[in-house]
């Protein structure tokens, strides 16, 4: 079985960093690991500093299909494209996970919080974003106020989110095992081979009469209009992304 972590964040983020870390302090040293990158995102120098660990292999997907099948036995950290929208990232690796037959483990989320501070039209792209995942790591923290990290964490802990919330210190954890634990703990439930029948609260003295629709629900945020536009629209990340350079 091959597992497989999706990360998701914006560029300059510090995802390829905190990636490093999870391999180096939060999986065996004999692990063989891939590492997919988009080639349409900025080259960073911590490629150079994964591609430096002997047990990582890092992988080139193109813009234009599927991400190559990964290693026999490799865990794999998949990196979205932190600029396109991350909903049609989900989609594509979702075909990838569907084609190669490995197995998710986590969707880990690196938030910029220099960002999502400085743009509060942001606000509903960061929670659809959250939607998605069983941990967030707040990260770029240095500028940033710590009465509005706590407000932007609340938020969401106020809401229920089952996501795990974790801080991000120079570009580590404080417990990569924990951060890589599968344990599912996100909102959406577009990974989940869910069973349409054990999803319906049905009493059986009073089954209805009436023809039930199986057919599992699609995610709110990925329904699409038949103009091909999503139901929910959400901000252009590029909008608000400075401009582009390496990320860490």
């Amino acid at each position: 079985m091959t597992e497989v972590y999706l990360i998701l964040g914006t560029p300059g983020s510090g995802r390829r960093e905190i990636v490093f870390d999870l391999i180096d302090d939060g999986l065996p040293s004999d692990q063989p690991v891939n590492v997919i990158l988009s080639s349409t995102e900025a080259e960073s120098p911590e490629d150079e500093r994964l591609a430096a660990l002997p047990q990582v292999e890092l992988i080139e997907r193109e813009d234009s299909g599927l991400a190559p099948a990964p290693d026999a036995g490799a865990v794999v950290f998949y990196l979205a494209d932190g600029s396109a929208d991350f909903r049609d990232e989900i989609e594509t690796f979702k075909r990838w996970l569907d084609s190669t037959g490995a197995v998710l483990q986590r969707v880990i989320t690196v938030i910029d919080c220099a960002l999502a501070e400085q743009h509060a039209a942001l606000a509903p792209w960061f929670e659809a974003l959250i939607h998605f995942s069983d941990c967030v790591l707040l990260n770029r923290r240095e500028n940033v106020g710590n009465k509005w990290i706590r407000d932007f964490e609340q938020s969401f802990k106020k809401r229920h989110f089952p996501c795990l919330f974790e801080m991000v210190k120079k570009g580590r954890v404080a417990n990569p095992p924990q951060i890589l634990h599968p344990e599912p703990r996100r909102l959406s439930h577009v990974f989940d081979d869910l069973d349409a029948i054990d999803s319906l609260e049905l009493d059986d003295e009073e089954l209805p009469d009436e023809i039930i629709d199986l057919t599992p629900k699609a995610d709110a945020y990925l329904v699409r209009l038949p103009s091909g536009h999503r139901e929910i629209a959400l901000p252009d990340i590029r909008e608000h992304l400075p401009s582009p350079e390496s990320e860490a």
